[in-house]
């Protein structure tokens, strides 16, 4: 059993999806007016309405990637200030404070499918395609595309289905990158495998997308399991079960007969090929080195910048996303 295979890519694409989605995006804006709020205030009611609604919608990834709400909210304030600075960003800090407002009423359905509510879509930014960037809102094509395992990126056009793609922000909203082309989400009672993956709300059950199963029902994959509320597959009981969870220096894997996911972006480490038990990693602060594969990952907020990749992965220092960097 591969704990980060089963959890962890799934919760990176929503996750990743919904930064780019309420984060580059909402991340932008002018010097506003004297009268109005803050960048730091419109930033802060963004990242507490973004992460209530991810706590809401998908739990245990809020808890994989972030740990709780206010961890969540820390990291992604700081998103939208930086980005609020970037070259290029026309959004004001009244259109941000009107995404804060809207993101309650979305639904979990459209966060966890990387779809974008209208208020939450930046105007277009001045930056022409291929100039650096760190944020969509900079760009005249409305996407910043950025590598994994990079801060900085280029400006372009959103890619559409069918389309090439290095990851989902790659990708147009609603499409996510699966073997390296845009694939769109699909609905209830669409067909679904490896390659046409379902919305993150719903499960691939025998070739068709429908609701993910509850607590105590039979299972055979990771995938027919309600994860994002966070329920898995037992391997054990071969039954949909909770999800344990614990932080640095707690035991993970396959603990006391329940899957245990590790929190705040950190890795299970050193786990047993006999026992599939192991470590919780504490995960590297701004500034520190970081690996992907090894650990340690980045904490909340940072990304783990490749300079050398291998058979060890990707490994380099953890930095956050910033603009103000991207030349």
């Amino acid at each position: 059993m591969d704990l980060r295979r089963t959890l962890s890519a799934v919760s990176f694409a929503a996750l990743a999806a919904c930064s780019s989605s309420s984060a580059s995006k909402v991340a932008a804006g002018d010097a506003g007016t004297d009268a109005g709020p803050s960048i730091d205030k419109v930033a802060a009611d963004a990242a507490q309405a973004y992460c209530s609604r991810l706590q809401a919608c998908a739990p245990s990834l809020m808890m994989a990637f972030y740990g709780d709400v206010a961890g969540c909210a820390s990291a992604f304030s700081g998103d939208v200030v930086r980005g609020y600075h970037g070259t290029g960003v026309k959004q004001t800090v009244d259109q941000i404070a009107a995404c804060a407002a809207a993101i309650p009423q979305t639904t979990c359905s459209d966060l966890l499918a990387r779809k974008t509510i209208a208020a939450c879509k930046p105007a277009a930014g001045t930056l022409a395609d291929g100039a650096a960037c760190a944020a969509d809102a900079q760009c005249q094509g409305s996407r910043c595309k950025v590598a994994l395992g990079q801060t900085c990126g280029t400006c372009g056009a959103p890619a559409a289905a069918g389309a090439a793609c290095g990851a989902d922000n790659d990708c147009g909203d609603g499409l996510a990158c699966i073997s390296a082309k845009c694939v769109a989400y699909g609905d209830d009672k669409a067909a679904c495998d490896a390659t046409h993956p379902c919305r993150m709300d719903l499960a691939c059950n025998a070739g068709a997308c429908g609701a993910a199963n509850p607590i105590g029902t039979k299972c055979t994959a990771g995938d027919v399991c309600n994860t994002p509320q966070g329920i898995v597959c037992n391997p054990q009981s071969k039954q949909c079960d909770t999800l344990a969870s614990g932080g640095p220096g707690a035991p993970c894997g396959f603990v006391g007969g329940r899957v245990a996911q590790c929190t705040s972006s950190s890795l299970c480490l050193a786990i047993s090929p006999t026992t599939y038990q192991g470590t919780c990693s504490k995960a590297a602060a701004t500034g520190a080195t970081c690996n992907l594969a090894n650990g340690p990952t980045c904490a909340p907020g940072a990304v783990c910048v490749c300079t050398t990749t291998g058979d060890a992965g990707c490994a380099g220092t953890c930095m956050q996303r910033d603009p103000a960097a991207c030349h």
